[in-house]
């Protein structure tokens, strides 16, 4: 792998409609070494999505207000982009099936354990295997 894919790998997009909830995890992605680019809504997600390089992993929330878009967004994203990987999170939905989330992405109730919510975003990067 080359140090450029590998430097592509620490980029997060982080949706998430609570600003407060999104500046805690951003905060905590940043601390383990990612660069979270942060977003409120879906729709922001994929126009940032299709302006920046080198996203390795999108964490985003069922819970915004447009949550049921939450879900088309991985999609498309899988689509257009297969080896980014994807983190679903809820604090509302307790359990979500595994063909809910494309390709190898993961789905993380709330309240996110700060380990696990680092260890699925490090193995949807790549960096580690499950």
């Amino acid at each position: 792998m080359d140090a450029h894919r590998a430097e592509a790998r620490l980029i997060v997009v982080l949706v998430e409609h609570a600003p407060v909830t999104r500046a805690g995890i951003a905060a905590l992605l940043s601390a383990a070494g990612f660069r979270v680019i942060e977003a409120g809504q879906t729709g922001e997600a994929w126009r940032m999505l299709e302006t920046l390089p080198d996203v390795g992993v999108l964490v985003a929330d069922l819970d915004a207000p447009d949550g049921a878009s939450t879900l088309e967004l991985a999609r498309k994203i899988h689509e257009r982009w297969p080896l980014m990987g994807l983190v679903i999170t809820s604090t509302h939905i307790r359990h979500l099936s595994p063909s809910d989330v494309p390709g190898d992405g993961c789905f993380l109730p709330h309240p996110l354990p700060v380990d696990t919510l680092l260890h699925e975003v490090k193995v949807a990067a790549h960096q580690i295997t499950a």
